[in-house]
């Protein structure tokens, strides 16, 4: 038997949200194009500040809590707007080219995915490494030492090449 990856990931994700008791319902269509909701979380923000916790809670419950809704639906992104009230225009030139800049930015600094955080230089991916980050923030030897250097200079061996 095969299964999508993607398959996997919706499974894991509903299974977290039930393990912890949050809801979700994943959007449809999905992946999605974010573009949008990007734009207006950077409106929501002065120039070069970060979304309001607010904010992002609000974007999150758009995509991940309306039964399954398309979070591009129109009639819901002018909801959305209205309830964000943001400080700046999402469709105007400087958050478009700000967040062409953050892209950039992110891409240069080695980052590949949602949700990357970074600490004291260092980027961890995904909610599995929330542990990870937590040994981090208390102190853990583990990231003073080579092991933590060490075991992203791996060199390459064989490479994957999709069809």
């Amino acid at each position: 038997m095969c299964i999508r990856d993607s398959a996997w990931t919706y499974r894991q994700v509903a299974w977290l949200a039930h393990e912890q008791g949050t809801p979700l319902q994943l959007p449809r269509p999905h992946p999605f194009n974010p573009l949008a909701l990007q734009r207006l979380a950077l409106a929501a923000a002065p120039a070069g500040g970060t979304p309001s916790r607010r904010t992002v809670e609000l974007l999150f419950r758009h995509v991940w809590c309306r039964d399954g809704a398309d979070p591009n639906e129109p009639a819901a992104l002018a909801a959305l707007a209205t309830a964000v009230a943001p400080q700046r225009d999402p469709a105007g030139d400087a958050v478009k080219a700000e967040l062409r800049q953050r892209t950039q930015a992110a891409a240069e600094a080695g980052l590949f995915g949602v949700p990357t955080l970074v600490c004291d230089g260092r980027a961890f991916f995904g909610q599995d490494a929330l542990p990870m980050l937590r040994a981090a923030l208390t102190g853990d030897a583990w990231f003073d030492g080579p092991a933590w250097h060490d075991a992203g200079a791996q060199p390459p061996g064989q490479q994957r090449v999709k069809p």
